[in-house]
């Protein structure tokens, strides 16, 4: 009976530890398209603002104002962009870079995307 007890006991913790990983692999994707979503939100929202650009200089319409609330929303998608990498980065243990905001493994050194200096633990602290 002690030996049957042993084996459901070791079974539940594979399970717990498997649910746990499967948890972490889902939040992980789900935060991964989230930020998908965000980037091409942000890369829409420049492109918004060259149109405008554009046309205030080729037509003298003036559009100051839509400009400005653009950056203001592009100024907003990247702060939930940070946010979002830093879970991410929490997730995984990982370091974010200044520069570019990509999440790097941890004990990087440089950016795997942009190269910057990634700034150690120690140093965040």
């Amino acid at each position: 009976m002690r030996i049957l007890d042993q084996a459901v006991s070791g079974a539940k913790q594979v399970l717990n530890t498997a649910g746990r990983k499967t948890g972490t692999a889902v939040e992980l994707s789900r935060l991964k398209l989230q930020l998908m979503q965000l980037r091409s939100q942000v890369q829409s929202t420049y492109e918004r603002i060259g149109t405008l650009t554009y046309e205030q200089q080729k037509t003298g319409t003036d559009n100051y104002d839509l400009i400005v609330v653009c950056i203001q929303e592009v100024d907003e998608l990247l702060v939930e962009i940070n946010e979002i990498n830093a879970r991410i980065s929490e997730i995984k243990d990982g370091v974010v870079c200044a520069r570019c905001h990509t999440v790097n493994p941890a004990g990087t050194a440089y950016c795997k995307s942009c190269g910057n200096r990634l700034k150690k633990s120690k140093e965040k602290e």
